[in-house]
């Protein structure tokens, strides 16, 4: 069991002065600094994608453009985009058309750092997928087609940049050939499981895949480790679409998940977990109801239980855990029943614009020992076309380095949830924490001094009561 280190309380007292000390009081047109990642001997560089939300109906689709794409194969697609005479990104509360894509695409790709693979953490198509796709074929023929078929090529741009890196995605709640938060469907698996050249290639991760959108594979790089992959979808609150034939899909994957658990600790590996909705505390809905409302949850509360319970079980075989969903860069901690933080998930910000924050993407450093995440880079759009007079040649930039702006050695849950603890006990840090959530993460955020503890305590504490207890004081709680 890990316990938090002694020379945290030397951290604590220097982290107030030295967490975001340049992000009050930034200008928009400083918020991007030069920034240096630093990677160490026996470390490597990963690179993390989240919440693409592709829209191939951007941009007031050409109804003749419109007829291109479905007519045509994936692989046909891009000329088709390249041709349509379309070059600015997408606007502020979009989410992203073919010039972000690429621009984002080919940022990472020449941020000079050797990358050894690659995490997509879900979310590949649009929103309100069904609904655009009607505008254009209301009697809907062909949809699950021309849904798979950008599924398909958003995976090959993908692809198409990192030729030769293994590149491991989760499905998010988006990416369905039914609607948002159905189940991804046959059609949309099957089409994946041989685009992605990391299950065509595993018999045991396509038949997995091909169940229920989930799958394990072996560590690229580091040994006696594991990459498994979750479909988060299925444990969604928001997820009412049984299936008879499959059984409680939800189920069958947090016991598929134990499983594999058992199975790393018997064969002593260490596991990282991969997804796109995080557990926890939903904070964009339970601000809705006020600070001290009733706290609303991303996923249904039997498999929050499970999940916690599994984890907190197989505590020695975890390492790591990645999410993306809210579109801001962020975390959550586990802790075990006796309060010791032993797992932190990472939440990669998004692509897409659609929440009204700065496009970005993560650069990863890791322990090539252990698998460990020890820092990250965020990478983001420096130049904002809305406010810049429509530019069309987007410029993306270093933001921050993670221990280069909070003063710590390393990534980590103690260092984590030690940070989370000092923004709710110390004034200046935590106003310099809702300057960085603004400037930074997403001014779609609407972070203030009423409501900040909803976004803190959502990091540390995972069930409604232990969320309520930190986010809400007694006397402040509604009656």
């Amino acid at each position: 069991m890990r316990r938090v280190l002694s020379g945290l309380f030397f951290l604590a007292l220097m982290w107030p002065a030295a967490i975001f000390n340049r992000i009050a009081g930034i200008s928009a047109q400083q918020r991007i600094r030069d920034v240096s990642l630093s990677v160490g001997q026996n470390q490597g560089t990963f690179l993390m994608l989240a919440d693409i939300h592709f829209d191939p109906f951007a941009d007031d689709l050409d109804p003749r453009v419109f007829a291109q794409l479905s007519s045509r194969p994936a692989q046909d697609w891009q000329g088709i985009f390249q041709s349509s005479g379309e070059k600015s990104v997408a606007h502020d509360g979009e989410d992203a058309n073919y010039p972000l894509l690429i621009s984002a695409l080919n940022a990472a790709k020449s941020s000079g750092r050797q990358y050894d693979y690659v995490l997509v953490m879900g979310d590949y198509l649009t929103h309100k997928f069904p609904q655009k796709y009607a505008l254009y074929r209301p009697d809907g023929k062909g949809y699950e087609n021309f849904v798979v078929k950008t599924a398909v090529f958003v995976s090959r741009m993908i692809q198409q940049a990192f030729p030769t890196l293994p590149i491991y995605g989760a499905l998010g709640n988006n990416d369905s050939t039914t609607e948002d938060y159905g189940a991804p469907g046959d059609a949309l698996l099957g089409a994946l499981a041989k685009e992605w050249k990391i299950i065509s290639t595993d018999r045991e991760a396509s038949k997995d895949f091909l169940a229920g959108g989930y799958y394990a594979l072996p560590h690229p790089t580091v040994p006696n480790a594991e990459l498994i992959v979750l479909d988060s979808t299925f444990v969604s609150i928001r997820y009412d679409t049984p299936s008879i034939t499959k059984g409680d899909r939800g189920a069958n994957e947090l016991n598929w998940l134990e499983g594999k658990l058992k199975q790393a600790e018997e064969k002593r590996k260490t596991a990282i977990l991969i997804m796109h909705i995080p557990p926890g505390i939903d904070v964009f809905e339970s601000a809705k109801s006020g600070a001290c409302g009733e706290p609303a949850l991303f996923w249904k509360r039997p498999y929050l239980d499970s999940f916690l319970s599994i984890i907190n079980s197989h505590e020695s075989a975890l390492r790591d855990s990645y999410a993306g969903h809210i579109h801001t860069d962020d975390f959550r901690v586990f802790a075990d029943t006796g309060g010791s933080p032993f797992l932190q998930m990472h939440i990669a910000p998004s692509i897409s614009r659609d929440h009204h924050n700065s496009p970005g993407f993560e650069i990863g450093v890791y322990d090539k020992s252990n698998g460990a995440l020890v820092d990250y880079e965020l990478i983001a759009l420096k130049n904002t076309p809305d406010l810049l007079g429509g530019v069309a040649e987007p410029v993306w930039g270093a933001a921050y380095d993670f221990r280069q702006e909070s003063g710590a050695q390393a990534y980590g849950p103690e260092t984590l949830k030690t940070f989370s603890e000092l923004i709710r006990s110390n004034d200046n840090l935590r106003q310099r924490y809702m300057n960085f959530y603004r400037a930074r993460m997403s001014s779609g955020m609407p972070i203030n001094m009423a409501n900040w503890r909803l976004y803190s305590c959502a990091e540390t504490e995972m069930t409604p009561d232990n969320y309520e207890q930190c986010a809400c004081p007694a006397h402040e709680r509604n009656p």
